[in-house]
Order: structure tokens, then C-alpha cells, then sequence
């Protein structure tokens, strides 16, 4: 086939758009702007056309100017047409795509795969034929795994590419939940902002996961952690402190394999006589869907069975497993709890007794049995309503629009609930650092925090006010110690100057004087080497021949 070109005014009627652009999103605002430029000045680049298969002319490049043209009412639009076959038009119109200034990260992603797919060619071919680095096209190909919403998203520049680089490292089901979270707290515009904290509620500790990461065959399609591309480790670019801490990118993996640990112990544990069965929450009864799991098997709650973090041991000789709550799906040791009454928490008690009663034969043990029972279940639902209690205390302070906006001084009670916080949080200095300001009687970490609040609700406002300006004094040394690398408009550099102009202004100035003269010596330095290097550019002048003098000596 003869490669032929030729220059023509085509009707925009006679153009039709194939299906082989990669490029499918177009900025309707930047047309627009496109046209009206195109009603003044007329179409300044030609787009190329290739002969239609059936009639007409089909569009190879420059469909930006034919939409604007459209727009801008005219009927025909300069072009040039030439014979291209199919392999031709798809690489004339990637290139031209990956060489606008204003392709954005996606549609790259999106054009580099097509290579990969129609082409056959790796990254490192893709990266000859381009001039791209093999980083930078793996990088850009990473964003086609990202959810349509994200990569719309990233095209309309709501999200940027380091944030896209991060959620695409999620499944797509994060991915999905990410998404409906970030939209609900957009700025307004349409932008998100996605945080390390985003992204890392999504990520499983893979030293906390409750199935063996190096076991390959526990879901054999999946295989081990070790090598995985949602494991942290195996992404050091994005996660830097990965070798630290390696969680887990993909949450339906996690919890796949966290269910089949769970039933393959949960087997192990119904073929041993011996294993108890433990719902790791505090309440008399055991919950239904608990039950289900083991019919015919007595749980135990951690109300009726009290079991050790450690090992086997004497006082805690019951191997149980547990079957929901923390620590779920693995194997404990404990003992049952005897209950006042001798009962040991027995979840078939209520329909033992109920059975008994209508047969007529209840014993004086299952009486007792019944009202232990009864007693227990009134003793959690007293602990209940006290929970309902602060619950619903807290959510209506959370709304009081009276507390929140206040700008009162802090009152008494609000002073104990600020140094009960910073206590907490651990900031400032040391549990001790607390206690000798406050001249509390207290001394080591392992402080009740009940009697810590009780001792300062004894404490004067005055008091109250000295500890929290303590505190917070030694929080804004331990939090802004670090402050290499902040500019000169820094809020830390701003803060920690103005306070310490404060104490010891004297000090801030002798500072900045001796900085100031080492500046000055340097800058002098500077000055001298940088006037020998510019005499070294030029040769020295040339000095003209003086007559020879003939040498008398007087005698």
C-alpha cells in the first residue's frame, strides 16, 4: 500500500469518529474555549483523516479541533489525508496523545496498556519507544487497576497522582469504601482529600493476622504473604516504613484467609473431647449465632470462663477456643468460672428449667440454677443501662452547639476533663511529671485512671490551670523538636521563635547574630573564590619585551 498524503478542505459532514482513539474524556470547557478561538482565527492545525472504509473520511487525529469546530458552526476544516492501515492510525493517535502538555496521569495509564494489549510490548519497549523511564511507565500502568470512580476522579484532578498511587494499592472493594468516604468529606468542589490515615485503615498488621502468612497452601489460588503485591513489604516506593510493619493491601484476601484458618481450627477443636468453647464477651448467655456454630457444645462466655493470655498453667488448665470477640479463631487456656451459686454459666440453664417446668419435674438445683440465672441477666442489664446511660450523655454533648461554641474561660470541670486528656494522650512528660505538678500522691505507669480523675476533681482551678500550662508547655517541646527542613514561614519556626522572644529574647538575638556574621564570612569567601575562578577564564595580558640594558659596573 502506497503511503500517500494529501492537503484538502473536508466537510465536517463527511468526518465520522472511529473507535480506535484511546482518548475518551474531553474538557468540555477547554472546547468551548477552543471554539471560540476557532470562530476568530479559523482552525490553524490541520487533523488527519485516513479514506472511510465505506464512505467519507474517518478521523484520525485532532479530535479536540473537529468537536470545536462543530461548535463554532463551521462546515468544512482543513486536514490532511493519508493511507493508513489500522496499526498505523493506533500508534499516530497514542503518540500524539502521549505528547499533549495536558494529558493527564490516567489517560497515559490507559494508552500505555493499549500498547501492552494490542502490541505485545513490556514496559522496557514501551519505555525505548517513548522516552519514558521503565519506573515511569510501571508507575502510570499501576492506575488502570484503580475503581472507574477513582479514575475519573483523577481525571478531573479531584484526586492527585501520589493519592491515586496510594488507593490503587487497595482491592477493589477498599477502593470502593474509600471512595464513598472521601465523597462524603469533599471540600466542597468535587476534590478529596486522602490522607496516610485513609489509607491505612484499610491495611491489616500481617503479625496480628490470625491465620499463618507463610502457609501457601491455606487458600492454594492465593498462596503465602511473603511475595504478594498487597503486601507492604513488596511496595517500599509508596510504604517507606513497610519493612517495619507489613500489613495487608487487600481486605477480602485478608478475610478469606482469616476464614479459613478460622475453620480449619474451628475442626480441629470439634474433633478433640476435650476443647471448650469460649464467645470472648461479657454477658451471661452466649449469643445465638454463636451457638450455631458448635450445636450440641456448651459456650462459654467471658463471663463464665476466665482464661490467660499466657500458656497452660495450674490456675488456667481448660484448652478453649474462641469463637467470637477478640482473639477469634484462636486457642486459649482457662478455667470456669464457679458462680455464687456453684453454677458454672451453663447456657442450656433457662431451657433445661423451662423444659422441666412444663414436664412438672423441677428439681430444687434447677430452682436455684434458674434464679442464679435470673440474677446474673438483671446484673448485665443494670450494667446495660449504664452504658445506654453514657452513650446517650455523650451524644448529646457532641450536638450541645452551647459547648462546643463557647468562648467562656474553662470552667473547673472542663480544666479536669483537658489535664484527664493530655494524662491520657501521654503528652508533655511523664506520668511522674504529672503527678509531682498536680502534688498528687502518685508514682509509676500503672496509674487507675478513675482515682487520677477523682484526685483532680479535689484540685482548685488555679490548680487545674497550672498543671494544663505545665503540660502543655513540655507537649510543645516534645511535639515541634524537630525542625530541620521547615521554611522560614513555618508555623512551628513562627511559634517556637515568638515563644522563646518571650523567655529569653536576649538568647533568639544572639542567635541570630552569630548566624548573621557566619553568613557574612561565608558570603565573603564566596566572593574571593568566585573573582579567582572568573581570572581563570580569560589568559593573563601579554607584556610587551623591555630593551635589553647592558650591565656597567664602576671600578
Amino acid at each position: 500500500m502506497k503511503n500517500t498524503t494529501n492537503f484538502k478542505m473536508v466537510k465536517l459532514a463527511d468526518i465520522v469518529i472511529g473507535n480506535t482513539n484511546p482518548r475518551t474524556e474531553f474538557d468540555k470547557s477547554a472546547i468551548n474555549e477552543l471554539a471560540k478561538s476557532i470562530s476568530v482565527h479559523g482552525v490553524i492545525q490541520n487533523i488527519t483523516l485516513r479514506e472511510g472504509k465505506k464512505k467519507g473520511y474517518e478521523l484520525v487525529c485532532g479530535e479536540r479541533r473537529y468537536r470545536a469546530s462543530l461548535i463554532a458552526n463551521l462546515t468544512e476544516i482543513p486536514a490532511v489525508i493519508r493511507e493508513l492501515t489500522d496499526d498505523q492510525v493506533f500508534e499516530l493517535q497514542i503518540t500524539e496523545n502521549l505528547q499533549r502538555k495536558d494529558i493527564s496521569p490516567i489517560e497515559e495509564a490507559m494508552a500505555f496498556n493499549a500498547i501492552q494489549k494490542k502490541k505485545g510490548l513490556d514496559i522496557k519497549q514501551i519505555s525505548v519507544k517513548f522516552g519514558k523511564s521503565e519506573k515511569y511507565i510501571a508507575t502510570r500502568l499501576k492506575l488502570i487497576n484503580l475503581i472507574p470512580k477513582f479514575q475519573e476522579a483523577l481525571f478531573k484532578g479531584y484526586i492527585n497522582l501520589q493519592e491515586a498511587l496510594q488507593v490503587v494499592l487497595l482491592c477493589k472493594e477498599d477502593q470502593e469504601a474509600l471512595y464513598e468516604e472521601a465523597s462524603d468529606n469533599s471540600l466542597g468542589d468535587g476534590k478529596m482529600e486522602i490522607t496516610d490515615y485513609d489509607i491505612n485503615q484499610f491495611l491489616r498488621v500481617l503479625k496480628e493476622a490470625p491465620f499463618d502468612t507463610k502457609d501457601p497452601k491455606l487458600i492454594k489460588t492465593i498462596g503465602a504473604c511473603a511475595g504478594c503485591q498487597f503486601n507492604t513489604a513488596n511496595n517500599g516506593l509508596l510504604f517507606t516504613d513497610s519493612g517495619k510493619e507489613a500489613k495487608c493491601m487487600n481486605g477480602k484476601c485478608y478475610e478469606d484467609k482469616s476464614a479459613a484458618a478460622f475453620n480449619v481450627r474451628l475442626k480441629e477443636a470439634l474433633e478433640d473431647p476435650a476443647i471448650e468453647f469460649l464467645q470472648q464477651a461479657y454477658m451471661t448467655v452466649a449469643e445465638k449465632s454463636v451457638q450455631d456454630l458448635v450445636k450440641g457444645h456448651k459456650v462459654y462466655t467471658s463471663y463464665t470462663f476466665d482464661y490467660s493470655k499466657g500458656g497452660k498453667s495450674p490456675a488456667y488448665p481448660t484448652r478453649a477456643f474462641v469463637l467470637e470477640g477478640s482473639g477469634k479463631g484462636s486457642f486459649v487456656y482457662g478455667r470456669i468460672k464457679k458462680m455464687d451459686n456453684g453454677n458454672t454459666g451453663n447456657t442450656s440453664t433457662a431451657a433445661a428449667f423451662k423444659e422441666a417446668t412444663t414436664k412438672g419435674k423441677v428439681s430444687a438445683k434447677q430452682i436455684n440454677d434458674e434464679i442464679a440465672r435470673l440474677k446474673g441477666k438483671e446484673k448485665r442489664s443494670i450494667e446495660l443501662d449504664s452504658e445506654k446511660v453514657a452513650l446517650q450523655v455523650y451524644e448529646a454533648l457532641a450536638i450541645n452547639d452551647k459547648f462546643k461554641n463557647s468562648q467562656e474561660p474553662l470552667s473547673h470541670t472542663e480544666l479536669v476533663a483537658a489535664v484527664q486528656l493530655v494524662w491520657e494522650e501521654g503528652l508533655g512528660f511523664d506520668k511522674d511529671g504529672y503527678y509531682k505538678a498536680a502534688g498528687l500522691p502518685f508514682k509509676g505507669r500503672f496509674v487507675d485512671a478513675l482515682k487520677f480523675c477523682e484526685a483532680l476533681i479535689g484540685l482548685s482551678k488555679e490548680k487545674l490551670m497550672t498543671v494544663l500550662a505545665i503540660t502543655i508547655r513540655h507537649a510543645i517541646i516534645e511535639k515541634f523538636n524537630y525542625m530541620a527542613g521547615y521554611t522560614v514561614k513555618s508555623a512551628h519556626v513562627l511559634n517556637v521563635e515568638a515563644l522563646l522572644t518571650q523567655y529569653d529574647n536576649a538568647k533568639v538575638q544572639s542567635i541570630k547574630a552569630e548566624i548573621k556574621t557566619k553568613a557574612s564570612e561565608r558570603a565573603e569567601k564566596m566572593q574571593k573564590t568566585i573573582a579567582k575562578l572568573s581570572e581563570m577564564k580569560s589568559p593573563p595580558p601579554k607584556k610587551n619585551k623591555e630593551p635589553h640594558k647592558q650591565l656597567t659596573i664602576n671600578i
